[in-house]
């Protein structure tokens, strides 16, 4: 009776040792899900931390079984979708994540700032952006920096990301400061006749919270879109028509005052 008891056991273990062979050589369980890892093309099992200048390659990155890979880089986690999973093969689900180094663009397309702060925080991994002034403001340099943004439904260049600009109020902030690709046409500074003669310095003066361009500019032709008169020479007007390149009311929330030291 104990012997038989004693084989049957041993009979048993035997049964569970070969259970355990099938389950992780012969036969894969379809929920299964595993990463292989791979960083600047290396096979590793330390997926890179969030703040090492990495992140994942999407287009590369894939799963099998239909399963697709994202990621978010805020909470810097996988996303797995299973919308178009399918299990038909019996194999379990293998997702292949490729990280290389984060590029200038990545970074400010996964920042969650105000642009300003985005250009002025990752500034150190473009070539284009210089911070070596005595205020280590962020200004684009070179020839043709890639500094082209969508503003006004027109394309504006980006010249630098300021530091502690005053809006008037004494309130300081990190402000971009764009100017637009093409020219709005040629006017004079100000053309306005300061005194009593013919004499060129008669006329206009520099100083900008004063001059007609400025007029036109924040509060006339320009900023309202319409058409109108603009400088032009000393004394002088010409027509000008701004109905279609002149600031949209979109355009004109997004521009804050600033204090402009003469």
């Amino acid at each position: 009776m104990l012997a038989g008891i004693f084989l049957y056991t041993s009979f048993a273990s035997f049964a569970e040792d070969k259970q355990f062979n099938v389950i992780n050589g012969r036969y894969q369980d379809p929920g299964d899900l595993y990463f292989a890892v791979y960083v600047d093309g290396e096979i590793t099992n330390t997926i890179p931390s969030k703040d090492s200048g990495y992140t994942l390659d999407e287009a590369q990155s894939s799963c099998t079984n239909g399963a697709d890979i994202t990621r978010d880089n805020d909470s810097w986690t996988a996303i797995i979708n299973l919308s178009n999973y399918s299990a038909g093969n019996m194999s379990r689900t293998k997702c292949t994540m490729y990280f290389v180094e984060m590029s200038f663009t990545d970074s400010i397309l996964a920042c969650n700032d105000t642009a300003a702060n985005c250009i002025k925080d990752n500034a150190s991994l473009s070539n284009e952006i210089a911070t070596d002034d005595p205020d280590n403001n962020a200004r684009y340099i070179g020839a043709d920096p890639n500094n082209y943004v969508s503003f006004n439904n027109e394309l504006w260049r980006i010249i630098g990301a300021f530091n502690s600009i005053d809006d008037g109020t004494g309130n300081e902030e990190t402000r971009l400061k764009i100017i637009r690709d093409e020219s709005i046409g040629q006017y004079s500074w100000d053309n306005k006749l300061e005194g009593i003669g013919s004499s060129i310095s008669d006329f206009g003066s520099n100083d900008w919270s004063d001059s007609t361009l400025q007029v036109v500019l924040n509060s006339g032709a320009y900023y309202n879109r319409i058409n109108g008169e603009c400088p032009d020479g000393m004394n002088g007007a010409t027509p000008c028509d701004f109905s279609t390149t002149g600031l949209t009311e979109e355009a004109k929330s997004m521009i804050g005052n600033a204090v402009w030291n003469l």
